[in-house]
């Protein structure tokens, strides 16, 4: 499993040293002045564009959301619909803005081990 978050211009961005989820890049890409949960976090992450995803190999799931709503594909800039586009051509299948997903945020980690098995297929 990769978590990934995919920047506006459609560059992947990997967590680095230190840093271990979304949460952890979204507090270095935000910045050390920056306050708040994991929730708020991922929030102001979509407020400035970035896709949540998370590679399991096969397949991959992203999200974004915009005032607390689904994000359409349409919605994202041609960088990030051109790199998505080009996963599923290496033959990845993309879930995009799914529940069950959303549902693995560092915030709600307790239903962690369920929820990756759902999304995974391995239970």
């Amino acid at each position: 499993m990769r978590r990934i978050y995919l920047s506006p211009t459609g560059q992947p961005r990997l967590p680095q040293a230190g840093e271990n989820s979304h949460y952890g890049m979204a507090l270095t890409t935000l910045g050390p002045a920056w306050r708040g949960t994991a929730d708020d976090a991922y929030a102001a992450m979509w407020n400035l564009g970035w896709v949540r995803v998370v590679d399991y190999g096969d397949k991959m799931h992203a999200e974004r959301y915009d005032d607390g709503r689904p994000a359409k594909l349409a919605d994202l800039t041609d960088a990030q619909r051109a790199w998505l586009e080009d996963q599923v051509l290496a033959g990845k299948e993309l879930i995009w803005n799914d529940q069950v997903f959303s549902l693995t945020t560092e915030s709600r980690s307790g239903q962690s081990s369920e929820l990756v098995a759902q999304l995974t297929g391995k239970r």
